[in-house]
Order: C-alpha cells, then sequence, then structure tokens
C-alpha cells in the first residue's frame, strides 16, 4: 500500500504502538525502559539510586552487578567502530537466546533476529511519510505531525530509536527515516522538541555514540547538527558535555574514514561558529579547554585536518564578535611558536593557512612580552621567509600585507625585563627621596628651629597628603584609561587596515573629506549656518570612493614598480607622484565635485578652467613636502592615512577655492 495514502488511512497511535513492541520484541521491554534508566542515572553519577529503581523490573541485582562490572568506556578506534562494548550494550545485551540444544532452536531465532528490523523499516516508513505529506492541506498536514510527535514522544518511541545498540541493530534504511523525522521534530519543533532533548542531554549524548560506528556514525552526526542549528542546546552542549565535545575532536584527528572525520569536525565548526553572539561567553570561560583542543588538531598528522583547524582558527580569531578571545589567544608564546612550525610546513597551501593567522601576531600591537622576544630572536630569521614567501602571488592585499609584517618586525624591540626595569629605577627613586629630606632639614635649620620629631613628621605628612595622594591616584587612573582606550582603537584601526585595507582608507578618506568641507565652510562664513548638506555629501562620497580606493592602489603600484630590476627610490617616487599622478587627479577632484555640488558638467569644466592652474600650484606647494615625507618615513599602509591628515586642510582649501 503506498505510504502516503496509508498515512491518511492508518491511525497514528497504532502504528506507534506497533513499533514500540516490536522493540520490545527485538529488546525486551525491561531491560530497554531499564537501560533508559540506567543512561540517565549514570550519566548524573547517582548509579546507587539505580539499584531501587530496577527492583520493579525482572533484571537482579546480581545481574545489574555484573553490567557494572562490565562497562567500560568505549575506545574510538582507527576505524571508528567500538571496541568494547558500552554501558547500553551491557544492559541491554543482544536479543535472548534460548539454549542450543538442538539446530531447530536456532532456526526459531534466526527468522526473527532478520525479520523484525525489516518490519520496522516499513513502520518508520509509514511514519515519515506523515512527516512528509505535503499533498495535504497546510492545516491538516500540520495536525498530523503534531498528532504523530506527541505519540513518539509519549511513548518514547524515537528516544529508544536512538540508543546506540538499537540504531546499530536497524536497516540503513530505517536509520535513514529516523532521522528525516528527527530533523522535523528539530526543525519544527513540534511538541516542545527543543525543550524535550535540552531536558535530557543523554540524547546528544548518545549521538555522539554513534561516531563508533562506521554505520551509524554520518546518521548521528547529521542530527548532531540538527541539534546545534538552536542556541539553547549548543549552550548546553558546550557548557556540560565537555566529554563529548572531545570526542567529536578525537574523532577528527584519529579516525581513518574521512568522511566520518570530516564530519565530525563540521560539527565542531557548527558548535563554534553557528551562533557567534552566544558562543563567545564560552569562548572565553572555556578558553583553555577549547583552544588546547583546537590547537591538538594543529599537530595532527592529516593534511586536511591541519587546513581545515587553521581556517577554523583563523575565522574565529578574526571574527570582531572574538576581539578579546583573539587578545587572549595571541599572547600566548606557546601559540605562536606553534603556528611558526606551520610556516615550516612543505604544503604551500598549508603555509598560507598558518601565515594568516601568524600575521595577527605580527600586527598585534599590544604584544605581550613572551611574544615580542620571541618575534625579536628570530626577526632575522622571519624577516628572510616572510620577503621570499607568495612571490608570485598577485593579490595586491597579500602584498601589503607582507609590507605590514615587515615593516612591523624591523622595527620590533625585546621587552625589557621586569627585574632589570625595577633596578633601574630604584636610583632614582632613592636619589629623588634622599635629596628631598636633606632640603626639608636643611629648611628648619636655616629658620633656626629643630626639626620635629619623625613620629610628628610621618602624622604630619600622612594627614597633609591624604587629599594629594587620592588627587594623583585619580589623575593617574584617567591617564592610564585614556591610554588604553587610545591604543586599543589604534590597535583595532591597525588591525582593520591589516585585514580589509581598501575598505578602511575608503571610510577614513570619505570622513576627512566630509569634515573638510564643513571646516572650509566654517572659516569662511565662522558659523555653520548655511552649510549645504548636498556638498558635505559630495566630499563625503568623493573621499570614499574616489580618493581612497584610487591613493591605495597609486602607493602599492608605486610600491611593486622596478626600475633596472630594483625599487624605485623614494626621490622617485616622489617625481611620478608629482608630475604623473596630481595633474590628472587634481583636475578630475575639481570636475567630480563640482557635478556632486549640483552644477552642470558644462559649468563644472568652466570652473576647472578657472582655478585648476592656481589649484594645481598650490598642490604642488603643498603637498610636495608632504609626500617627500611620506615617501621617506611613513609605511606603505599608513601613507592614505597620513594624506587624509594633511587632507583635511586642503580639502578646506578646495571648498573655499569653489566658493
Amino acid at each position: 500500500m503506498n505510504a502516503f495514502f496509508w498515512s491518511r488511512k492508518k491511525p497514528s497511535k497504532e502504528l506507534v504502538l506497533q513499533v514500540d513492541a516490536l522493540l520490545s520484541q527485538l529488546f525486551p521491554e525491561e531491560k530497554l525502559d531499564a537501560a533508559l534508566a540506567f543512561k540517565l542515572l549514570l550519566d548524573r553519577e547517582n548509579v546507587h539510586d539505580f539499584r531501587s529503581t530496577v527492583m520493579s523490573t525482572d533484571m537482579s541485582i546480581d545481574s545489574l552487578d555484573e553490567a557494572l562490572a562490565s562497562c567500560v568506556i568505549a575506545e574510538y578506534g582507527d576505524d571508528g567502530r567500538e571496541e568494547t562494548d558500552g554501558v547500553i550494550g551491557s544492559v541491554i545485551g543482544a536479543v535472548p537466546e534460548e539454549e542450543n540444544s538442538d539446530q531447530s532452536g536456532e532456526d526459531d531465532l534466526r527468522p526473527v533476529e532478520v525479520t523484525i528490523p525489516e518490519e520496522l523499516e516499513r513502520h518508520w516508513t509509514k511514519i515519515r511519510s506523515i512527516f512528509q505529506a505535503w499533498d495535504d492541506e497546510p492545516t491538516e498536514r500540520e495536525k498530523k505531525m503534531n498528532r504523530m510527535a506527541e505519540l513518539l514522544l509519549r511513548y518514547r518511541v524515537l528516544e529508544k530509536m536512538l540508543i546506540p545498540k538499537v540504531l546499530t541493530a536497524m536497516t540503513f534504511e530505517t536509520r535513514k527515516y529516523v532521522s528525516h523525522v528527527f530533523r522535523a521534530m528539530t526543525v519544527h519543533d513540534f511538541q516542545g522538541f527543543i525543550e524535550y532533548v535540552g531536558d535530557r542531554p543523554e540524547i546528544m549524548k548518545w549521538l555522539v555514540e554513534g561516531y563508533k560506528n562506521n554505520n551509524t556514525a554520518l546518521i548521528c552526526g547529521s542530527m548532531l547538527r540538527d541539534c546545534f542549528e538552536h542556541e539553547s542546546l549548543t549552550l548546553l552542549f558546550l557548557n556540560e558535555l565537555h566529554h563529548e565535545f572531545e570526542v567529536l575532536f578525537k574523532v577528527t584527528k584519529t579516525n581513518t574514514n574521512f568522511d566520518i572525520s570530516a564530519d565530525a569536525f563540521r560539527n565542531i565548526t557548527k558548535l563554534l561558529m553557528g551562533h557567534k553572539a552566544v558562543t563567545v561567553t564560552c569562548l572565553d570561560v572555556s578558553f583553555d579547554r577549547i583552544f588546547g583542543l583546537l590547537n591538538s588538531l594543529l599537530s595532527a598528522c592529516n593534511y586536511v585536518t591541519k587546513r581545515q583547524a587553521l581556517q577554523l582558527l583563523a575565522e574565529l580569531l578574526l571574527d570582531p564578535v572574538n576581539f578579546s578571545v583573539m587578545q587572549r589567544y595571541i599572547a600566548s608564546r606557546e601559540n605562536l611558536k606553534l603556528v611558526m612550525m606551520l610556516l615550516r610546513e612543505t604544503s604551500q597551501a598549508l603555509r598560507m593557512d598558518a601565515f594568516h593567522v601568524f600575521k595577527i601576531f605580527v600586527a598585534n600591537p599590544n604584544k605581550s612580552p613572551e611574544v615580542a622576544q620571541l618575534l625579536v630572536r628570530n626577526r632575522d630569521k622571519l624577516l628572510t621567509f616572510i620577503r621570499e614567501f607568495g612571490k608570485t602571488e598577485s593579490n595586491r592585499e597579500f602584498q601589503q600585507e607582507k609590507s605590514l609584517l615587515v615593516f612591523t618586525l624591523q622595527r620590533l624591540v625585546e621587552p625589557l625585563p621586569q627585574p632589570l626595569k625595577t633596578a633601574a629605577s630604584l636610583p632614582s627613586m632613592q636619589s629623588s627621596s634622599t635629596s628631598s629630606t636633606t632640603s626639608s632639614l636643611s629648611s628648619f635649620t636655616s629658620t633656626g628651629t629643630s626639626p620635629p620629631s619623625p613620629s610628628s613628621l610621618s602624622m604630619r605628612k600622612s594627614i597633609s597628603e591624604i587629599k594629594p595622594k587620592r588627587r594623583v591616584r585619580e589623575r593617574n587612573t584617567v591617564r592610564a584609561t585614556a591610554d588604553t582606550m587610545v591604543t586599543t582603537a589604534w590597535g583595532k584601526y591597525q588591525t582593520a587596515l591589516a585585514t580589509h585595507p581598501i575598505r578602511t582608507k575608503a571610510i577614513t578618506s570619505a570622513f576627512v573629506g566630509m569634515f573638510g568641507e564643513i571646516l572650509g565652510h566654517v572659516l569662511k562664513h565662522k558659523t555653520l549656518k548655511g552649510l549645504s548638506p548636498r556638498q558635505v555629501l559630495a566630499f563625503f562620497a568623493f573621499g570614499g570612493f574616489v580618493t581612497g580606493p584610487v591613493l591605495h592602489y597609486w602607493y602599492m603600484f608605486l610600491e611593486n614598480q622596478t626600475f633596472t630590476k630594483q625599487k624605485l627610490t623614494p626621490n622617485k617616487k616622489l617625481l611620478l607622484d608629482r608630475l604623473v599622478y596630481t595633474p590628472p587627479f587634481t583636475a578630475l577632484t575639481l570636475f567630480s565635485l563640482g557635478v556632486m555640488r549640483g552644477s552642470s558638467p558644462k559649468a563644472s569644466m568652466e570652473t576647472v578652467k578657472r582655478i585648476y592652474w592656481g589649484a594645481l600650484l598650490m598642490n604642488w606647494r603643498v603637498w610636495t613636502v608632504t609626500q617627500w615625507l611620506s615617501f621617506h618615513y611613513v609605511p606603505p599602509q599608513f601613507r592614505v592615512l597620513w594624506g587624509n591628515c594633511v587632507a583635511l586642510w586642503w580639502n578646506a582649501y578646495l571648498s573655499l577655492a569653489q566658493n
């Protein structure tokens, strides 16, 4: 009979009860229920209370003790199969066997083992059809699905099917149908299924346990990802199921089946990146545990595992949500050593992935002393490596990142050890205290009065200096807070410049152009009254869409050009900038600003003809010195920022000139 037709005719309750009865035949009902209770109590480390639970079943205390004695934590072997029977296997066992006194007894048992899984497959086909009966009316379909979900949860049929021993005994099609029903339950949250799973964390434990067997690994991994679509289950797994989280890493690292290893890593990625806003707290609280496991993948023997782990690590660290986590990771000397070792890999792809993590350590403006020390001591080797690395790469952003790293490494200074800092500060402190004491005593001598006793001096000093000390302490706190804010802002700007150079320079140029227009208006009219919003937007748009990107590519062009197989000297760059770049760009600037401010193209051309030579001469006067300093002393990645600082006044001049 067609499954979809059956789903409309056959009562759902009868179907669920038939599945429950078949499970009872394959796994005796009392032992299956005892297994559910035992698993729950064992997970809560309360095996003693379970003894009273099994008294109502046919299991004896002796059989329970025997099961407990045989419970061994299963190892995850290289082939992904279960090496020893787990807890559920000990309690459930196999189909009860009778004494094999004759051949007929074996013949009686064999058909049961064969036909029950096949019968369960047919029943689960019908259950799945209820959740996929798209030919029904939406209201009727939802009603049927809710009814079936309620029955599956009431009789715990779906929960029983997820027990590893039960799922392993099913056919491939049955396991697939169970996963389809599980996905429908999690996606639509029928009958509060998400809360149901959250109240029973052993369900996710069973799904992780499914990685022990190659036949159930991918099905269980798929159902785990369905759970991780929900924030509550993701946080539950990260915060409470620590052992299962470690199992995912172990399977990824040691399982030789590529599909299973990749599936486990997909679940790790889903856990850490699926809900960034809520998992960042867990990353911070469990930092050592999570990143310790992630670092273990970086030392794996498998090439694909290393690449996946490196890419996940880079994605985690470069995400703005994880800024505080990134600061903790790149402050560790051991993490830097691990990444530097990966730079020595023979694979170019691995080295490129490691480079994207390594650049975060170098570009960090607030390096820890141990990281700075390691970089300084290996500076020569690192500079040689970076200069030779990726020579064939044509990506300009990559070349700019290399220039930033070279510039940063060249200017690194090894931090002074703390004991030496303290020792260096002691002489000055002693000399200052001695001089102050001598001057105070001499003042008493000159006036002819005897100095007060030490006790009265200390009392007066403590009373008179309470308020000044408090004011000094408050001033120092304010200064330290301001310095931290500036340093953090500058660090964030440098990080943005290294990761998104064009976007960062465009945004900076846009705001500088806008403030230049406002400044020009204020200088001319002494007030903001009459300021045209259209003119302000014109300078903002020109700075963001023209000035920032054009200057970025122009400076990159100058850095990459060679003359007689040598890089251009700063003076040659200056000459090209003044004679080749400046004349057309000045004309383009005046014409574009005129059009964006509302003038017609013809009127804008007349304005260009009228003020072009004056603007160009002023540009040569102001910007020649600016660009000379830029090409001689400013690193390439900061030249647009340096130009923006000077351009604030230059844009004000252009605004006055056009007005």
